[in-house]
């Protein structure tokens, strides 16, 4: 099969385009775990960025590990595309708001902002690609 059937079919594992590096995140549970303490929450609600949106169902699961039983946690499945972007609706109904996200936001008395960032190395990618890349010199 080609590169460009398995790039168009989808399927990025046999193009040299499939992410070979881990991504690793920091999702700042503890400082979730001591809000909530804090501010006797109940009802604590997680809101993702489309990007991120995957991870949500794990992240709660750990989350739900650290916290008492009696704390309900509550993914938010609403399209977010920013800090601009929060779920209002769930956020009525929580003690605890957290949005993770890369959009800086101020954290409230309700809600927690948690910036994510990559922490990918680019330069290896790179130096594969220029393995793979025309030169622009030599096509001018």
């Amino acid at each position: 099969m080609s590169h460009q059937s398995d790039a168009s079919a989808g399927d990025l594992t046999r193009t040299g385009m499939a992410l070979k590096h881990d991504r690793e995140w920091d999702y700042e549970l503890d400082r979730i775990v001591e809000a909530v303490e804090e501010r006797d929450a109940e009802k604590v609600g997680l809101q993702f960025p489309e990007g991120l949106k995957r991870r949500g169902p794990a992240v709660t699961d750990d989350l739900r590990a650290l916290l008492p039983d009696d704390v309900r946690v509550l993914l938010s499945g609403q399209p977010c595309y920013g800090a601009c972007d929060l779920d209002t609706y769930m956020m009525r109904r929580t003690d605890v708001f957290v949005h993770f996200g890369h959009s800086p936001m101020k954290d409230s008395e309700k809600i927690i902002y948690v910036p994510l960032f990559s922490n990918v190395d680019v330069e290896p990618i790179m130096a594969d690609s220029l393995d793979e890349l025309d030169d622009p010199e030599e096509n001018a």
